[in-house]
C-alpha cells in the first residue's frame, strides 16, 4: 500500500490536474482584466475657426491679412492672407469642408492653442493644403511647435493642380523633451514668400493619444495573485499525499 501511494505522488490524478489548470486560467483572467497591459486613448484638441468659416462669406469674397482664431507674419503685403470662398475657377470641387479656407499670398499664419505639450503622447496634425488653377503652389510647409520650438515639420506631398491635398504630421512627446508644459502651436507657411503664388488650407485637426501605464498598485495584486496561485497548489499537493 506503501508503495503504490508513492506511486500516485508522482502522477497526480487527471482531476487534479484539470482543476489546478483551471485555476491558473482563471487568475489569468482576472488579472488581465485588471488593465496590466498599458492602454491609451485619443481626443482632438481645440483649434479656434479650425475650418476657417468665420467670418462667413460669399462666394469669391476674402478677407485681408485677418482670421478669427489665427494670426499671420509679413501683414504689411495687401491680400497676404485670409479667409477666401473660392470659385469652382480655382477648385472645381471647392473647399474639402465647409464653404471657406485660409490662403496665403506671403508669409504665415499660426495659432497658439490652449493645449500645453504633454509627455508619452503621440500627436497627429492633419490638414488639407490647396493649389488652385489660377495662382501657383511653389512650397508650403505646416509646422507643429510647442513654446516657438519646432517639434515636426512637413513640406509634402504637394497637391495637384486645383485641388487639395491631405497632409497628416506625427510627432511623439517623450517625457525628457525640454518643451513639455509649453502652448502648442500649428504653423502654415508659403514657403515661396511670392506674391504671385498662394497656399490654401482648409479642415485642421490636432489628435493627442496619451499612453498610460498600470500603476503600482495593479502590479501588486498581481504578485499576489502568483502567490495565490503558489499556495494553492502547494495545498494541492498536501492533500493529495
Amino acid at each position: 500500500m506503501n508503495i503504490q501511494r508513492g506511486t500516485q505522488l508522482k502522477h497526480p490524478r487527471p482531476d487534479r490536474r484539470i482543476s489546478i489548470t483551471r485555476t491558473v486560467f482563471a487568475i489569468t483572467i482576472g488579472l488581465s482584466s485588471l488593465g496590466l497591459h498599458a492602454t491609451s486613448y485619443a481626443a482632438s484638441l481645440p483649434i479656434v475657426n479650425a475650418g476657417f468659416e468665420s467670418p462667413a462669406l460669399s462666394d469669391t469674397a476674402f478677407t485681408s491679412n485677418t482670421i478669427p482664431g489665427w494670426n499671420g507674419t509679413d501683414t504689411s503685403a495687401i491680400w497676404n492672407f485670409g479667409a477666401y470662398n473660392p470659385p469652382t475657377g480655382y477648385f472645381p470641387e471647392q473647399a474639402p469642408e465647409g464653404s471657406n479656407v485660409a490662403y496665403i499670398e506671403r508669409g504665415a499664419i499660426y495659432q497658439i492653442l490652449s493645449s500645453v505639450l504633454n509627455a508619452d503622447t503621440d500627436y497627429k496634425l492633419n490638414v488639407f493644403v490647396g493649389d488652385s488653377l489660377v495662382d501657383p503652389l511653389p512650397g508650403f510647409a505646416v509646422q507643429l511647435r510647442a513654446g516657438g520650438e519646432i517639434l515636426a515639420e512637413t513640406t509634402g506631398p504637394a497637391p495637384l493642380d486645383g485641388s487639395f491635398q491631405l497632409i497628416t504630421l506625427d510627432y511623439h512627446a517623450s517625457a525628457a523633451n525640454p518643451s513639455i508644459g509649453q502652448e502648442l502651436e500649428i504653423w502654415f507657411i508659403e514657403s515661396a514668400f511670392d506674391k504671385s503664388s498662394e497656399a490654401y488650407f482648409d479642415n485642421v485637426i490636432l489628435d493627442a493619444v496619451v499612453s498610460t501605464v498600470p500603476e503600482p498598485e495593479t502590479y501588486a495584486m498581481l504578485l499576489a495573485g502568483l502567490g495565490l496561485l503558489g499556495f494553492m497548489a502547494r495545498r494541492r499537493k498536501e492533500l493529495a499525499v
